[in-house]
């Protein structure tokens, strides 16, 4: 038989490895956790449906900077888009009305071109037949030397219907003409490039303007004076040649000038059509 002592002892060995066996239980289960939390995740078996994931559910949430959201700006650097937007946008039908106007122009341009070479053709002949020439006027009978007395045979009295002041109508009417297509042509050209806002400035084509309707002025008086007979023969004359040949001479004059403004509003176009 035991003694009460061997008894007692044997009891506190019991309980002793009992209370160590609970607190390896504990500790087992507070391990596992964080074992299974830090273990990397096992994936998914076929057929089963996916855990969410803790991580990537945080990941998510937490806001990311792409690096490509983010520009840096130089303030000293020029702009394309801001360049491209500065050049002017051209109407669709921008280009077949600028070519209608150069036509127009050129139709001025070459009418005048003729008539200049009547009005010097006029004058020509002028100098050939010694036009205005009165033969029965008084005051040609005492110079022997006198180019209407020498050619008093084929000469008559001066005549709006001669071959010099008809040379003069013509040239002078077809200068007239082509200044007007000229001014109609140039006009043109100056408001289409004003709707781009790249008119290069209308001085001269003011000044040639200006010439021009004075030279249809006169040739208007020159008109006057071959349908009247305010003056006698020689001085109607005259007045004829005087007054087409200075109209004719004023269109070229103003003609010239649209032809040095013509080059400006083409070198203008060539900048708003070239790249």
């Amino acid at each position: 038989m035991r003694t009460p002592a061997a008894r007692f002892a044997f009891a506190a060995i019991l309980i002793a490895s009992s209370a160590r066996a609970q607190e390896s239980t504990i500790r087992d289960v507070t391990t596992q956790p964080e074992q299974t939390a830090n273990a990397p995740s096992a994936p998914n078996a076929p057929g089963s449906p996916a855990q969410p994931s803790t991580t990537s559910t945080l990941s998510t949430l937490s806001p990311v900077s792409s690096p490509t959201t983010s520009t840096i700006t130089d303030p000293s650097a020029p702009s394309v888009s801001g360049s491209i937007s500065a050049r002017p946008s051209l109407p669709m039908d921008w280009n077949d009305r600028w070519h209608r106007s150069r036509v127009v122009y050129g139709i001025g341009g070459v009418t005048g071109l003729l008539g200049t070479g009547l009005s010097l053709a006029s004058v020509a002949v002028v100098v050939v037949t010694g036009y205005p020439c009165d033969p029965f006027d008084p005051s040609h009978s005492n110079n022997p030397k006198d180019t209407c007395n020498q050619n008093a045979a084929v000469f008559h009295a001066s005549s709006p219907t001669d071959a010099a002041p008809m040379l003069a109508y013509l040239g002078s009417s077809l200068s007239a003409v082509g200044f007007v297509f000229s001014a109609a042509g140039l006009g043109w050209q100056h408001h289409l490039l004003a709707e781009v806002n790249a008119d290069p400035g209308r001085g001269l084509f003011t000044a040639g303007t200006v010439l021009g309707v004075l030279g249809f002025t006169s040739v208007g008086a020159s008109y006057f004076f071959g349908l009247t007979n305010y003056l006698n023969s020689h001085d109607q004359g005259l007045a004829i040649l005087a007054s087409t040949l200075t109209g004719a001479a004023l269109c070229t004059l103003g003609g010239l000038l649209y032809l040095i403004d013509s080059s400006r509003t083409k070198k203008a176009w060539e900048r708003l059509t070239t790249f």
